[in-house]
């Protein structure tokens, strides 16, 4: 791990990161809970409350929740499906408004979000589905599966959070057909592997191990939902599961903890750590850590690298949505770091 050059403790500089680009977020944000520039963008709320909850700002959290309210909020659904794209990680996003605004103390839209994602729980299988449109796009995702999993826990729904860590462990992780080889992210509604894909969609499709250049995303986000479960009910199922993703994630470095959609991998490293205090999960999620420091620009903003190399060429809603997620993961890795005394492991 020599890419970066990683401080010996980068705990307060974590800290001081988020906080700056807080302020660059902060300083967007109207008197009616809207950032300037991004009115419309789903995209730039959906974190908003958690980033601004975890920097300490529950004002400008709660007032951000209530712009979501008037503006996007429909029957436990912030998303607008005719944009096809958001689609696709429509409710990767109610997840985490629902964790978001949880956080926050706006019960009734987060027990709003559970209700929904509840609805999107396939009745015998467990995981969930990537939208709550009853059409041939759905897909059981694991991405999706794993954050709404991350949101029924915060939410008190212990029952559908057990049958979609279920999901994940026995059709996600324990039934892929070529483990050494690649991850396979998505099955059909009724339950069969896609394994067919066009090959500019591949990204959401599936992980080729060793490979660099990947989305990783799915990997942090499912360490940190199991990695929850276990705390939450230690059963050593999900640790086990969780164990073998993060190797997964180890098969793809340095780009599973260097690239962008790094950021959730370093976070699911580091709730690994504080349900084990093994200190082969804290050395990952400070590497994150650092690398998350060392590519936000000084403005405050982080880049969709690499496909975007100048802040000139990012919109703002793209920004936001790329910042207040890393401003997370960067406080969340910070508690969860702090959270316990490391271990050798096993």
């Amino acid at each position: 791990m020599k890419a970066v050059d990683e401080p010996s403790s980068a705990l307060p500089r974590e800290l001081e990161s988020a906080a700056g680009a807080l302020a660059w977020a902060d300083g967007l944000l109207g008197p009616d809970g809207s950032f300037n520039g991004a009115e419309n963008a789903v995209g730039a709320y959906y974190l908003a409350p958690l980033a601004f909850a975890n920097g300490g700002r529950i004002d400008r959290a709660n007032l951000i929740c209530e712009y979501v309210r008037g503006r996007f909020f429909r029957d436990g659904d912030i998303n607008e499906l005719a944009d096809e794209p958001a689609s696709q990680v429509a409710n990767f996003r109610n997840a985490f408004f629902g964790v978001s605004a949880h956080r926050v103390g706006v019960w009734d839209m987060a027990f709003a979000i559970a209700d929904g994602l509840e609805r999107c729980q396939h009745p015998q299988l467990g995981g969930f589905s990537n939208h709550n449109v009853d059409d041939a796009s759905r897909v059981l995702d694991i991405g999706s599966s794993a954050a709404a999993l991350i949101c029924l826990l915060t939410t008190g729904r212990i029952d559908s959070a057990r049958r979609a860590g279920d999901f994940i462990c026995g059709q996600m992780i324990e039934s892929q057909p070529q483990p050494e080889r690649r991850v396979l992210l998505r099955r059909t509604w009724d339950g069969d592997w896609i394994t067919e894909f066009a090959e500019s969609d591949a990204a959401r499709y599936r992980i080729e191990l060793g490979v660099s250049g990947q989305v990783y995303w799915f990997l942090g986000i499912t360490m940190s939902a199991l990695g929850q479960l276990y705390i939450a009910t230690g059963e050593d199922r999900y640790l086990r599961s969780a164990r073998r993703v993060f190797g997964w994630a180890v098969d793809c470095h340095p780009g599973a903890f260097a690239d962008l959609t790094a950021a959730k991998v370093g976070w699911g490293a580091s709730v690994l750590f504080a349900a084990t205090g093994e200190e082969q999960f804290a050395v990952r999620a400070r590497y994150v850590s650092h690398v998350l420091c060392v590519t936000r620009l000084a403005e405050g903003v982080w880049l969709r690298r690499p496909a975007v190399t100048r802040l000139a060429d990012q919109d703002v809603a793209t920004s936001l949505d790329t910042t207040l997620e890393r401003i997370c993961w960067l406080i969340e890795m910070a508690r969860n770091l702090q959270a316990r005394k490391a271990v050798p492991a096993a």
